[in-house]
């Protein structure tokens, strides 16, 4: 099987100044002015209140006469209303560089968000996903002699590729095995490597498509030998002689093992495997639903309604992720 397709190789406004405020108090606010005038003055040459300014500047270094009090008011008065204009002024968005940062700050965080999209098929993959074809795109660089991102990688598989990889490890990720002594183990983590994902092939039997040809982490071949929730279903020929299922009837998880138990040949099996348990009641229907579970399309999750099929089974319980796409 080494030549399969597969490895394809606000800063708030501040408030208005108090337009109400008695004579004694704008004179002393005039008075503690002065020695800011020449900052004062900057800040109103750059608003563009030229005339406003330097007369502002001007009452406050002359130190004018208290004969001209009501004078030397008006023009603080105007003074005070050209102030609270420029305050208002550069609070406004396009005018003040705190709100275009955090405009900018806010775009970034949107863009990192959104970040895996850029990544293709591979950026909605789960990190345990993710782990698997890592792995897998590594070793076909070295093989290769190339240097493909995994994203690169992942993305140029065929969709049917892609749909066999999501939709079994979709299942295994959000089934637990339990073995005959209870230990609890996720199915994903029963994979130490994906060695070929194969997807359709026209003319080939239902054994050579839609299915994961894996290494197997030490010693949990027995673990599903034994477990709780699979029983005995017979294997894929001579390469995979022994097989365990998983209970609760279709869709469900297929392990086929080799001799040594380091191998398995996955799959999710989405058509009734004893069409005998209906017979007596509904002989069509089994016949029927035998003819579906021998052809290839058995095991592929775009076929026919197995891709709700899929979810129903996998993705009904709280913290389970469902499949995404069908492809």
């Amino acid at each position: 099987m080494a030549s399969v397709s597969s490895l394809n190789s606000g800063t708030s406004i501040s408030p208005y100044l108090d337009q109400n405020q008695n004579q004694s108090t704008n004179t002393e606010q005039s008075k503690s002015k002065t020695s800011n005038s020449s900052v004062d003055l900057v800040t109103q040459n750059s608003l563009g209140n030229d005339n406003k300014a330097s007369s502002f500047s001007t009452t406050n270094n002359q130190n004018l006469p208290s004969t001209n009090t009501n004078d030397s008011l008006t023009q603080e008065s105007q003074f005070a209303a050209s102030f609270q204009k420029s305050q208002l002024l550069s609070k406004l968005p396009n005018n003040s560089g705190q709100d275009t940062s955090n405009r900018s700050t806010s775009a970034k965080e949107t863009k990192s968000a959104d970040s895996s999209k850029d990544l293709g098929d591979y950026g909605h993959l789960s990190i345990g996903q993710k782990k698997l074809i890592d792995d897998l795109n590594n070793r076909q660089n070295t093989t290769n002699k190339t240097q493909k991102a995994p994203a690169e990688f992942y993305n140029s598989l065929e969709p049917s590729q892609k749909s066999t990889f999501e939709g079994i490890t979709n299942a295994l990720e959000n089934t637990t095995i339990i073995s005959k002594d209870g230990k609890k183990t996720n199915g994903l983590d029963t994979i130490d490597r994906v060695d070929v994902i194969l997807g359709e092939k026209p003319g080939k039997d239902g054994a050579e498509q839609f299915r994961l040809l894996v290494t197997l982490k030490d010693g949990i071949a027995d673990n599903i030998k034994t477990a709780k929730n699979f029983h005995d279903v017979p294997g894929h020929g001579e390469e995979y002689p022994s097989s365990r299922q998983l209970n609760g009837g279709e869709p469900s998880i297929q392990f086929c093992f080799s001799k040594d138990g380091k191998n398995a040949d996955i799959d999710v099996d989405y058509e009734l495997k004893s069409p005998e348990k209906i017979f007596t009641s509904n002989p069509i229907k089994a016949v029927i639903s035998l003819v579906k579970h021998l052809d290839p399309s058995n095991s592929d999750v775009r076929s026919s309604d197995h891709f709700d099929k899929h979810n129903k089974r996998f993705a009904s319980e709280p913290g389970q992720q469902p499949l995404v796409k069908k492809y």
